[in-house]
C-alpha cells in the first residue's frame, strides 16, 4: 500500500465527513502520516480554533478543507470527541 492509499484509509476511518464542526489541534509536516500537502504559516491561526468542512477529497492526500485550507484529518478533532473528553475529565475546553 503507498502512503496515500495508506492516508486515505485512514481518512476514511476517521469518519469526518463534509459540514462537521472540527477542531485544529495541531500543526502538520508535508508526508507526516501520507499527507501530500504543505501546512503554510498562514494555516497556524486555526490552531485552537474551530471549522466547518467544507470538502473530503476521496482519490488524493491533500487534506480536507476548512476556510480555504487543506488540513490532514489527524490533526482535527470533532466537537463530539472532543465533548466525549470533556466529559470524561480529561480536558476542558470552552466551545
Amino acid at each position: 500500500m503507498t502512503d496515500t492509499d495508506q492516508y486515505l484509509h485512514d481518512q476514511m476511518r476517521s469518519s469526518l465527513k463534509i459540514g462537521d464542526t472540527v477542531l485544529v489541534t495541531r500543526r502538520s509536516q508535508r508526508g507526516e502520516m501520507g499527507w501530500d500537502n504543505d501546512w503554510v504559516s498562514d494555516m497556524d491561526k486555526y490552531i485552537g480554533t474551530w471549522g466547518v468542512i467544507r470538502s473530503l477529497p476521496a482519490l488524493t492526500a491533500a487534506g480536507i478543507e476548512i476556510d480555504g485550507f487543506h488540513f490532514p484529518y489527524f490533526v482535527l478533532s470533532t466537537k463530539e470527541y472532543i465533548e466525549s473528553l470533556e466529559n470524561k475529565h480529561f480536558l476542558k475546553l470552552d466551545v
